[in-house]
C-alpha cells in the first residue's frame, strides 16, 4: 500500500514538473492600446466638468463602505459611453466578480471599449467566463504573468509555483478603474 502511494506521489510530482517546463506559445504582438477620453457631452464628461477641482485641491473622495465602492463601480460602468479601463489583482468567480464581469460585458455590447488587465494568479476555474468576455468585439482582455498550465486548478498552480518562486513573486497588485477617461 505504501509503495502504491509512493508511486502515485512520484507520478504526480513528475507531471507537475513536466507542466512546469511548458512554455507559453508565441503570440503576435498586441496592437498598442491607449486610454480614451470622453467628450464633455457624455454623462461622465458633464459630471467631470461640473465638479472641476480647483488648483491645489484633490478630487479624491473616499468610499468608506465596500457596498458604496461596488455601487460606484457599477454606476460608472453603466454610465460609460466611450471606454472602461480596469486593472486588478483579483476578480473572483463569485457573486461580486460575476456582477462586475456581466456589467463589463453589457457595456461592451452597447459599444463601450473595455480593457481588462487581471493578474492570472486567482483566475483558476474562470477560463470560460474570461473567454466569454474576451470574445466580445469591444473587449481587450489580458492576463498578467499567465500560467502555462492549471487553468482550472488552483492546486496545480500552487504546485507549479513551488518550483518557480520568481513567478510567484511577480504579481500585479496594482488596481485601476477609469470610466470614459473622466472618472476613476
Amino acid at each position: 500500500m505504501m509503495r502504491i502511494a509512493a508511486l502515485l506521489l512520484t507520478g504526480a510530482a513528475l507531471l507537475l514538473g513536466l507542466a512546469g517546463c511548458a512554455g507559453l506559445h508565441e503570440r503576435p504582438p498586441s496592437p498598442p492600446s491607449s486610454a480614451l477620453m470622453a467628450p464633455g457631452d457624455t454623462p461622465l464628461g458633464r459630471l467631470a466638468d461640473l465638479h472641476q477641482v480647483p488648483a491645489g485641491r484633490s478630487g479624491f473622495r473616499p468610499l468608506l463602505q465596500a457596498t458604496d465602492a461596488m455601487h460606484a463601480r457599477l454606476a460608472l460602468i453603466a454610465e460609460a459611453q466611450v471606454g472602461i479601463d480596469l486593472q486588478t489583482y483579483q476578480l473572483a468567480n463569485d457573486a461580486t466578480g460575476q456582477e462586475i464581469l456581466r456589467a463589463l460585458r453589457n457595456a461592451a455590447r452597447r459599444g463601450v471599449r473595455v480593457r481588462l488587465l487581471i493578474d492570472d494568479y486567482h483566475t483558476a476555474g474562470m477560463t470560460d467566463l474570461l473567454l466569454g468576455l474576451a470574445a466580445e468585439p469591444a473587449v481587450e482582455l489580458r492576463l498578467y504573468n499567465p500560467f502555462t498550465a492549471g487553468r482550472d486548478s488552483q492546486a496545480v498552480r500552487l504546485g507549479l509555483l513551488l518550483g518557480n518562486f520568481s513567478q510567484l513573486n511577480r504579481r500585479m497588485h496594482n488596481k485601476l478603474f477609469v470610466a470614459d477617461g473622466r472618472a476613476a
